[in-house]
């Protein structure tokens, strides 16, 4: 016959929910890791270099923009790091790597956007 009540069997012990929750927030954060990691390393670079190279809305749309952005990428982020540790000795690390890309970005931005306000000064001018 069995005991009324709670058994050892039947509780649910606070450190393991503390521990699925753990490991459903370490699995949350692995996937937002990749994407981001996949958005700064596949596609942002090149995408920074498309308004560098194409200012202007008319001259390729959104999804010519968006495939070259990838294509570029790949070549822009591993000529530049390999370019680094080639001529300059700088080791390929994580965070060499993170900074060369960053910096890819930043320049192909502000070149990007130095175009389009050039662009419309003539239009507008």
């Amino acid at each position: 016959m069995r005991k009324a009540g709670i058994t050892s069997i039947d509780m649910i012990h606070p450190g393991d929910l503390l521990f699925r929750g753990f490991k459903y927030i370490t699995m949350i954060l692995e996937v937002v890791r990749a994407g981001a990691g996949f958005m700064l390393v596949l596609f942002l670079p090149g995408f920074a270099a498309t308004y560098a190279l194409f200012p202007g809305k008319e001259e390729i749309d959104i999804l010519e923009r968006i495939a070259l952005s990838i294509g570029l990428s790949i070549s822009l982020v591993v000529l530049s790091v390999l370019a680094l540790n080639q001529f300059l000795g700088v080791a390929i690390n994580l965070l060499n790597s993170l900074l060369t890309i960053l910096s890819v970005i930043f320049i192909f931005s502000l070149l990007g956007y130095w175009r389009k306000t050039r662009l419309k000064a003539e239009i507008h001018g």
